[in-house]
């Protein structure tokens, strides 16, 4: 398991569906049946959506750390936003150029990269110092399963898969207080629901003398950043990889959090 976006991942196979009455109605559904779109998909009616938001909501309100509950309501209720996500990258001329291609940002890519290879000022060598920090993995990502368009699907897959491309460009580690600045500024750029919820109640899982810190400095740095910079998916990450990092952050219009908060993957000897 990992602690990202603020929110702990469970495996998929651990998942708990949001509340008895959503798990009743995808044992027992009398509703018509939906065809399944893309491989993890799991077909659910607009009563089972709104079901899984709301169970879904009340598990992350309480514990803000429970990435399945995190990703579901993302799923269910996440749609208005994804449709401006997905509007966002088709008037892009890179983001139409990634909905035409689908990359996907898998262990098996980014070893191929050879990620420490690359110079060390590069985009790609910081990215591979931040994996290999953390011991993290690409393939972690909970899979998306309620959004009902492949389209859509995408967007959100994507969205999830360049997460930690923003921690590299901003610099911010992947503690509580760090996810959370991280979770404001895609608020800012997605308006997803999950984000805000993430963004606003975060800050429970964390301990309250690190709310100056937040309140003070990160949160607005967020908002200032999240306002001001390129619409980050409309970024093809995986062409960037030999880019400096300061170049790249610099043509995403991104300034680094204050000092005091910034890491420099470059610098790393992981």
């Amino acid at each position: 398991r990992r602690v990202h976006g603020g929110i702990r991942l469970a495996p998929l196979q651990h998942l708990e569906l949001a509340g008895a009455w959503s798990f009743v109605l995808f044992q027992h559904s009398t509703f018509v049946h939906l065809m399944s779109l893309y491989s993890t998909h799991v077909p659910t009616s607009s009563l089972q959506k709104i079901l899984l938001a709301v169970g879904s909501a009340f598990i992350g309100l309480k514990d803000p750390m429970r990435g399945d509950m995190i990703a579901t309501l993302g799923e269910t209720s996440g749609a208005a936003a994804l449709v401006d996500m997905h509007f966002r990258m088709k008037n892009d001329a890179v983001g139409r150029q990634i909905l035409r291609d689908k990359p996907l940002v898998t262990d098996d890519m980014m070893k191929g990269k050879r990620l420490l290879s690359f110079p060390k000022n590069s985009f790609g060598y910081a990215y591979g110092s931040f994996l290999n920090h953390y011991g993290y993995r690409p393939d972690e990502r909970t899979p998306v399963r309620f959004v009902d368009n492949v389209e859509l699907a995408y967007v959100m897959t994507r969205y999830r898969q360049v997460h930690d491309f923003f921690h590299v460009l901003t610099g911010l580690n992947t503690s509580v207080t760090g996810e959370i600045a991280v979770k404001w500024l895609e608020m800012m750029q997605t308006q997803l629901p999950m984000t805000a919820l993430s963004a606003f109640f975060g800050p429970l899982a964390t301990d309250v003398r690190n709310y100056p810190v937040l309140y003070n400095d990160l949160i607005p740095w967020a908002i200032r950043n999240g306002r001001n910079a390129t619409f980050l998916l409309n970024v093809y990450y995986e062409k960037e990889l030999e880019t400096p990092t300061a170049e790249l952050r610099k043509r995403l219009h991104l300034t680094p959090p204050p000092s005091q908060f910034a890491f420099d993957w470059n610098a790393s000897n992981h």
